[in-house]
């Protein structure tokens, strides 16, 4: 019987048990991806197949603990049926057989590239799409930004992809909506903006 360890859960208020995955279990690479709001993003691989992890150190990072909690949440519940179609696959998540790392392994997005003013508009709508959907579900993403929306172009058809539901919480007014969507097709005018004046 593989072990677990307790935890109390802030979002769902109830003690979880969080599987401890064995240490060769997580595999990752030397491609960090960045240090997000919800600590290290890297490129690895989960029991052989290939992903993208989130991981801190839960004893010395629990502040984050509950972000990483929330978001498993969001993807288990409202966003179960939106995985791989403009939501990344929750593969997994966990601890490390080393007693303090915790995390999240999501599939990846191949090839995509954040918004951009070179994109035509049928991108943006693209995006827009999927975060409707999202909000159909009747939670707002709570962290609209170039790096949690990826845009990919294939056979001349674009997709979007939003990742990131750490902060993510239920809308209290359609007014929430409207300003999510307006904070995406900002982003989309912002890049427009930033390419014209020479900034990165």
């Amino acid at each position: 019987m593989r072990r677990t360890i307790s935890v109390w859960d802030s979002s769902s208020r109830t003690v979880v048990q969080y599987l401890v995955h064995p240490s060769e279990a997580l595999v990752l690479s030397d491609d960090v991806l960045g240090y997000g709001r919800i600590g290290q993003v890297t490129r690895g691989s989960l029991y052989g197949r290939s992903c993208v992890a989130k991981i801190i150190d839960a004893d010395k990072q629990s502040e984050l603990l509950p972000l990483l909690q929330n978001e498993i949440g969001i993807y288990q519940g409202p966003l179960k049926h939106l995985q791989n179609q403009g939501v990344v696959e929750l593969i997994d998540y966990g601890f490390i057989d080393d007693g303090n790392s915790f995390f999240l392994a999501l599939s990846e997005v191949h090839s995509a590239s954040q918004p951009s003013g070179s994109m035509p508009t049928v991108a943006a709508d693209t995006a827009q799409q999927v975060l409707d959907q999202i909000h159909t579900t009747g939670i707002l993403h709570g962290n609209i930004s170039a790096s949690n929306v990826l845009m990919q172009e294939v056979a001349g058809c674009w997709k979007a992809w939003f990742i990131d539901f750490g902060l993510s919480r239920k809308a209290t007014s359609k007014e929430d909506y409207k300003e999510e969507v307006a904070q995406l097709r900002a982003l989309f005018r912002q890049s427009l903006s930033s390419e014209g004046s020479g900034d990165v």
